[in-house]
This record gives C-alpha cells, sequence and structure tokens, in this order.
C-alpha cells in the first residue's frame, strides 16, 4: 500500500510538472481551465485550480496545484491531493487516502499539512498531524500520529477505540512458545514489560517502580490498602519503621489486623490473689479475631459439667437475666422480645389460642371456651344479655338488633310465638306515631294485610 500510494503521489507531481512545459490534457466532458494550465485525464472531471489535476471520473481540483485521483475524489485547496473514492481534502496541504462511506457520507480531511488514510467510513483509521515547527533551529521535528477517530492526537501514538470496542494493542510473536518475548521497550531497552512464554510478565526498570496513586492488589480485585496480598508472602527481610523504637521491642497487633511495634510483656497478668486478668483487648477461645472482650468458638457450660455438649451451645444452672440482676425464672427479660418463630410445648392443641391469667402466666385454651363478657357461648349458639342492645353500622343501638343499613334475607322472618301472631312494622323510632303495616293473622288459615297512616291528609299510595 505504501509503494501504491507513493507512486500516486509521484503520478500527480510529474502531472503537475508537465502542464508548465507541454499542451494541457483533457478527455471526455472534462471541464478544465486551460488557461489556468490546469489538466484532467479521464471523464466527467473538474480542474479549474492553477496547475491543478483531476484523473478518473468525476473528480474535482478547485485549489491551486491540487490534485484528485479516482472516482468522487475531490481537492479544494491548495496543495491538496485526494486519493480514492467518495473523499475530500478540504483544507491547505491535506491529503487524504482512502475512500468514503457512500456518495453522500465522504470521508474528508480539513485539516492544514496532515494525512488522513480510512476506507469505507466517514471517520479516519490514521491521521498524520503536521510538527511543531515554528523557526529553522527546530525543522526536524515531527508530528503526531492518531489511529482511530483522532484528528488531534494528544501524544505521539494516541489510540482511540470506536463506540463498544475496547482500545487494545496486541503484539504477537509468530509461535507463542517457551522462547517466544514480546516486549514494550521504554525511555530505553533496560525500562519495559515482557511477556515471556517461559516465566510470564516481567517488568524491567534500572531504578525504581513506583505507583503514583491507589492501591495495589495481589490475588484481590478491590485491594483496601497500599498493598494487598492475598496468599503468603515471603520474604528474606522485614522493617517496617515507626516514630518510637526500642530493641527487644515485639510485633504485635490490633483487633483489626494493624501491625505495630510495642513493648514485650506478658498479654497475661496475676493478682496476689491469684487472679488472671488481661489489662485490655479482647479474649478468643477457639478463634484468632475475637470481637467482643470474650468471644467462644464451640461449647460452653456454667455450672454443669457436661460432656460432649453440642459445639457453639451454651449450658448453664440457675437462671439467666437479660437487662435485670435479679431474675426469678429461668430465662427473665426485662424489655422486649423479638423472634421470628414461637413455640410453647405445654397443652397444645391445633386451633388453641394463647391466653394469660392476672399474673401474666399464659397457656393454650380452646377459643370456644373463653367468655369476654359480651357475649355467652352455650353449644353452639351465640347470645348476648336480655338488657344489651347489639348494632350493625352503628355504635349506639336502640333495639336489641340495631341496623343502620339495608337487611337482605334468603330465608324466612320469623316472630317469636309458635302460635298465631301480629307483626307490625313502624314508620318511626318510637312506635307511637301510628303509621304502620300490620300483617295480622287468627289463625294457619286466616289473616290480613293492612296499612295504618296518621294525620288529617294521611294516604296511602300504590306507584309503579
Amino acid at each position: 500500500m505504501k509503494k501504491s500510494f507513493f507512486i500516486l503521489m509521484l503520478t500527480g507531481l510529474v502531472f503537475s510538472t508537465l502542464t508548465k512545459a507541454q499542451q494541457c490534457v483533457s478527455c471526455y466532458e472534462n471541464n478544465v481551465n486551460f488557461s489556468a494550465n490546469a489538466s484532467a485525464v479521464g471523464q466527467h472531471n473538474t480542474a479549474t485550480g492553477q496547475a491543478s489535476f483531476a484523473m478518473g471520473n468525476e473528480s474535482i481540483t478547485l485549489g491551486a496545484s491540487s490534485g484528485a485521483f479516482g472516482i468522487n475524489s475531490e481537492a479544494y485547496a491548495a496543495a491538496g491531493f485526494a486519493i480514492g473514492r467518495r473523499i475530500k481534502s478540504a483544507a491547505t496541504s491535506a491529503i487524504i487516502l482512502g475512500t468514503g462511506y457512500n456518495f453522500t457520507d465522504y470521508l474528508i480531511n480539513g485539516t492544514y499539512n496532515s494525512l488522513m488514510i480510512g476506507f469505507n467510513s466517514t471517520a479516519p483509521t490514521l491521521f498524520v498531524s503536521e510538527s511543531t515547527t515554528t523557526n529553522s533551529a527546530h525543522k526536524d521535528r515531527t508530528g503526531r500520529i492518531g489511529i482511530g477517530n483522532v484528528t488531534e492526537p494528544l501524544a505521539k501514538l494516541h489510540i482511540k477505540a470506536d463506540d463498544n470496542e475496547n482500545a487494545e494493542i496486541y503484539l504477537q510473536a509468530h509461535v507463542w512458545n517457551g522462547s517466544a518475548v514480546s516486549s514494550i521497550f521504554i525511555g530505553n531497552k533496560n525500562h519495559g514489560i515482557s511477556a515471556n512464554g517461559n516465566t510470564g510478565l516481567v517488568f524491567s526498570s534500572e531504578k525504581n517502580y513506583i505507583f503514583g496513586k491507589g492501591n495495589v492488589g495481589i490475588g484481590v480485585e478491590v485491594p483496601q490498602a497500599k498493598l494487598q496480598v492475598d496468599g503468603t508472602v515471603l520474604t528474606t527481610g522485614f522493617k517496617m519503621p515507626q516514630q518510637e523504637l526500642r530493641d527487644g521491642w515485639v510485633l504485635t497487633a490490633d483487633h483489626t489486623g494493624t501491625a505495630f511495634w510495642a513493648p514485650s510483656q506478658n498479654l497475661w497478668y496475676q493478682t496476689e490473689t491469684n487472679d488472671v486478668y488481661r489489662p485490655a483487648g479482647n479474649v478468643g477461645i477457639g478463634l484468632n479475631n475475637p470481637l467482643s472482650k470474650l468471644e467462644v468458638n464451640g461449647q460452653v457450660s456454667i455450672g454443669y459439667h457436661v460432656a460432649n455438649v453440642q459445639e457453639n451451645n451454651l449450658i448453664v444452672e440457675g437462671k439467666i437475666g437479660i437487662g435485670t440482676f435479679s431474675p426469678t425464672e429461668k430465662l427473665e427479660v426485662n424489655g422486649k422480645i423479638k423472634t421470628t418463630e414461637f413455640q410453647l410445648l405445654n397443652g397444645q392443641v391445633n386451633g388453641y389460642i394463647l391466653q394469660c391469667d392476672n399474673n401474666g402466666n399464659a397457656s393454650w385454651v380452646d377459643p370456644s371456651l373463653i367468655n369476654d363478657g359480651d357475649w355467652t357461648i352455650l353449644a353452639n349458639n351465640l347470645y348476648v344479655e336480655s338488657n344489651r342492645n347489639v348494632g350493625i353500622g352503628t355504635s349506639t343501638p336502640t333495639q336489641p338488633l340495631d341496623v343502620a343499613g339495608n337487611i337482605k334475607v334468603s330465608g324466612n322472618i320469623y316472630g317469636g310465638h309458635d302460635d298465631w301472631q301480629s307483626l307490625k312494622i313502624y314508620g318511626d323510632t318510637n312506635n307511637n306515631d301510628g303509621a304502620h303495616i300490620l300483617l295480622n293473622s287468627n289463625s294457619d288459615e286466616t289473616g290480613s294485610l293492612k296499612f295504618y297512616s296518621t294525620g288529617t291528609n294521611g294516604r296511602i299510595e300504590f306507584h309503579n
């Protein structure tokens, strides 16, 4: 590709030179400004820039000494070159090589003194910027290279991945085996990173390895300290300076594992009465990281001397008090008890409920035998005393049964006598205004329905 590129560039220069010494060239339906020493080869090309050259099909050169080669290749500024298809050079000395996406989406180089290469895209794959030369003393300066859609590279080599693409650099040995090595050298060949097929990843430095910020984890993904290692550390020496040190001090640690140098001393002390104590810290039995003053991993018995106690159980002879110094029962709690389950193994029967006496002692009882003082249960019957009223929808019933709302009956409504009787439905609550419906029965075979109305204007009406 490099050879083809330089051949095309050389061709453009040759044609530009020829236009000064020989007759300008034009082929089929080309638009050429011969008075400006422009030339065109091919068809449907436009060459109007001074000493410009267009070649191919529908190529355009408008800039002085510009060149366009290919199909729909366009150069609009001086000394701009476009080589390929559906591409544009839109700045002075802007060189572009490749192909755009389609006839409406061109690959365009609009950066002065630069090279852009890309194929089947509106974004470049390779971009070379101009050098930072400001005067003749720095004429040997060079530009920067961008890989990906980078037209303003921020380093000598600036690589940018596309959307949903990882930014990766892959150094591949011809054959990966025990003798293969892939390396990146930094500064000189004594600084760098190498992947060795035999030993793995190797870091090289003439001096120090310095990590500026963050933590380093070995075997852990989220290190919590400057260096965190999940595993064994093997070293031939150890040094941990601190503000105060003395010969003979020993390494100790607090409950979080933080180590420090401290004077050598016994962990336990004995009093004159042969009591043993620790002045600070926690005591662990069966574990090395106690979180309480005393933490036991295993069985404990107090008062009893029992063998083969289940592990992590506690056996106590006597009473236990929580929130109290003088428990009166096996377990007495002064405060609230929160539990996800409750079981009382004394008189339990399916469907029974828990009831307490005046002292708070609880027991399981048959709910049908409970009398709360308002209702009385007799066999399968439930009733209230005759001097009380029952309200449905009202808290102030005035009758033995007072319903605030409608009554729906799917059966019959019976009176309170076994023999014939009258049934009255009154229009007021006091039964004394005289307006009522009377269902009158003298026997099982005779009876009447009477409607009563009170007042001088009283009447009985029938409506549909």
